[in-house]
């Protein structure tokens, strides 16, 4: 989790919320990117090393879009 990978305890990380609802680290570390997503009663959390920004989506499929045609237009 993202404590460990700082060396800390989850309760001494310090998480805001921008604006947009996005959260991130107020302090940081430099260590750690993450990112969260959520829909129909499911989450994603992505945790990646380093500053690089990190950008995660969940989406519930659609069995009725032909995801393969879109794909392949791309």
């Amino acid at each position: 989790h993202m404590g460990a990978m700082l060396g800390k305890a989850p309760q001494d990380l310090d998480i805001v919320i921008q604006a947009s609802g996005k959260p991130y680290l107020a302090r940081p570390e430099g260590a750690v990117s993450f990112s969260i997503s959520h829909s129909h009663g499911k989450i994603l959390l992505g945790l990646m090393p380093g500053p690089a920004r990190l950008g995660v989506d969940l989406q519930r499929m659609d069995d009725s879009i032909d995801i393969m045609r879109i794909g392949a237009r791309y």
